[in-house]
């Protein structure tokens, strides 16, 4: 049995017969022929340039949460980064102390939770602020950001605008 080695051909609505181009084809084509889109964040006429060393590390397992506090914060001027659970923020803080100014932080996460974020960041010897960005806080969670001196905590069904004024309170220099 022999195979047909040629290229299938398709018949379009014109009537133009054309080979389908191959999938690593495709690759080529695209990098050869289309530039990288603008960051629709960096090229918004709001946006301005992070001012340097007000650093936000902002820790949420929910993807659409992070892309928002980093859009937000951005858009306001912070430098941000981020990261999906407490194991790896805690390594991201671990690496460089000094390097974030502010982690904002969910607490109910996969591997390690916002609270254990906050008390191991601490431990290590985190002296920066810490605002809890979460959906509830039980009182007894409460009690507990008050032991690990949490600076603030704003409720996930607020809006940007007021993650944005705590923000400012916590480095009034800033410009929000």
């Amino acid at each position: 049995m022999t195979r047909n080695l040629r290229p299938a051909k398709t018949r379009t609505r014109r009537g133009v017969t054309r080979r389908p181009i191959r999938r690593f084809e495709a690759n080529i084509i695209h990098r050869e022929t289309h530039s990288v889109p603008p960051d629709p964040v960096t090229t918004h006429p709001q946006y301005s340039p992070p001012t340097a060393p007000f650093r936000v590390l902002c820790v949420d397992d929910s993807i659409e949460v992070l892309r928002m506090l980093q859009k937000g914060l951005l858009l306001a001027g912070y430098a941000t980064d981020v990261a999906t659970d407490g194991l790896a923020a805690l390594a991201k803080v671990r690496k460089d102390i000094g390097n974030f100014s502010v982690i904002i932080t969910d607490l109910a996460m996969p591997r390690l939770d916002g609270v254990g974020l906050i008390a191991a960041a601490r431990e290590a010897g985190y002296c920066g602020k810490v605002i809890v960005f979460a959906g509830a806080v039980t009182p007894d969670d409460q009690q507990r950001l008050q032991e690990l001196q949490v600076d603030a905590v704003v409720e996930k069904n607020s809006s940007m605008g007021k993650l944005l004024s705590v923000m400012k309170t916590l480095n009034p220099e800033t410009k929000t």
